[in-house]
Formats: structure tokens, C-alpha cells, sequence
């Protein structure tokens, strides 16, 4: 998203976007779909990641106007649909990992062949 718009999306920006009280319930339900997607005694199924996702893509799209948060937003259900694998879980993890598909990197437009 850096490339699209480096000043908007620049760390400091991005916690200000999603730690905001008119959008951190947002980000708070994007952060349940990522934890209950990798629950370890009951992960989402594909099916249910995809009806979720969908359903809070539709609230976003209705309900926020700022096109720059809008669209961290949506990235950011991007990249719960996207991650393969976390450490979220595991008890002596040193920092967060996630394995990404690739395509999540890729901006819209850009003619990029895949890894």
C-alpha cells in the first residue's frame, strides 16, 4: 500500500487509522476474523472466512467514507484471507509470523509476475 500512497500508509498513520474511535471497532472485528480464522480448537472454515470477510467488507464500504481508511481497512481483510499459517497462538513465539500468499503484495494494476 506504500507504493499506492507512502505517506498515507506509513506505520504512524496506519496506528493512528485503526486505533481511532471511529474506526477501531472495525479493526477490532478484523482481528477476530484473523484470531477465530487461526483458533487452534476450531479454526474457520474457508466457507465461513469467506462469508465474514465478505460481510464486513460490505459494512466498511458502507459505512466509512475516508477513502484512505476504507481502503487499509479492506487490506487488512485481504490479509487475514491471505495468510496461511501464524504463530498468533503458540505460547513462547518470539514475534508474530505469518506465511503470506503472495498475491496480497501485488497492487492493483500492476502487471507483476508471482513467486
Amino acid at each position: 500500500m506504500s507504493k499506492v500512497n507512502s505517506l498515507a500508509f506509513s506505520k504512524g498513520n496506519i496506528f493512528d487509522t485503526v486505533t481511532d474511535e471511529k474506526y477501531i471497532a472495525y479493526s477490532s472485528a478484523i482481528a477476530d476474523l484473523f484470531l477465530n480464522r487461526f483458533y487452534p480448537k476450531g479454526p474457520l472454515s474457508d466457507d465461513e472466512l469467506e462469508e465474514q470477510s465478505e460481510q464486513l467488507r460490505r459494512t466498511i464500504e458502507s459505512d466509512i467514507e475516508d477513502t484512505v481508511a476504507s481502503e487499509l481497512l479492506l487490506k487488512m481483510i485481504d490479509i487475514v484471507k491471505y495468510t496461511y499459517r501464524t504463530n498468533i497462538f503458540m505460547n513462547d513465539r518470539y514475534s508474530l509470523g505469518l506465511r503470506l500468499d503472495p498475491r496480497v503484495m501485488i497492487v492493483e494494476g500492476e502487471d507483476k509476475e508471482l513467486p
